[in-house]
């Protein structure tokens, strides 16, 4: 990735960064134009995150970190075969759901959703350019990427993971339980019910710093 024109700005005039050169500590890539298969060095808060202190550099090489890369993109095939099969045997979920195409969508659409749930922590990690590395808030100090992972923007990630794939479990429970009965209708009240709750619930904890995380 190549930085446009107009930040350039945000670089230091005199940058003797050990972490790249030419690059500026809070961004998760050179300056300069980089494959996808190219990762940042070890942060600095490996050498010393292992019991007693010990040096974990040694878990960001670049190919462990591409493994674990492609093992994330990995999942959009089960998913998409998941979903696929339900509309090649589309006639037979009909039939078994009682004639209810909105059964039918929800249980075609529930491993999709799944995934799309998996796609907010391919950002973080992404942005974290795959590192496990311990994690700082910004919100209590500022941080440099090329040290710590973001701990604010970690908490987020988590509970939007659990939101939707909690809404794609919910999508295939109530797709094949249905609606017509006093548990399904019950059950669907409390799904919507505690979805709605837990995305409120992130809303009420928007940091508030001088600090500005650009994500």
């Amino acid at each position: 990735m190549r930085d446009t024109d107009h930040s350039d700005h945000l670089l230091p005039e005199n940058d003797n960064s050990p972490w790249l050169p030419g690059a500026h500590p809070n961004y998760g890539f050179p300056h300069q134009s980089a494959w996808g298969w190219n990762k940042a060095p070890p942060k600095t808060s490996l050498t010393t995150a292992g019991p007693g202190g010990t040096d974990q550099s040694g878990t960001a090489a670049a190919w462990i970190l591409n493994v674990i890369e492609f093992a994330h993109w990995l999942t959009i095939v089960p998913t998409f075969l998941g979903s696929f099969a339900v509309m090649q045997s589309h006639d037979f979920w009909l039939n078994m759901f009682d004639g209810s195409e909105l059964r039918v969508l929800l249980w075609c659409l529930a491993p999709i959703i799944g995934f799309v749930g998996g796609i907010p922590p391919i950002v973080m990690h992404t942005y974290e350019s795959w590192q496990m590395s311990p994690f700082r808030n910004p919100v209590q100090g500022q941080i440099e990427l090329r040290d710590y992972n973001n701990g604010w923007l970690r908490a987020i990630i988590y509970k939007f993971i659990f939101i939707i794939q909690g809404t794609a479990l919910a999508m295939a429970y109530h797709g094949y339980i249905g609606f017509g009965t006093t548990v399904g209708k019950c059950t669907a009240g409390i799904s919507l019910a505690l979805i709605l709750l837990a995305y409120n619930e992130i809303k009420a904890r928007k940091p508030r710093s001088k600090y500005l995380v650009i994500l």
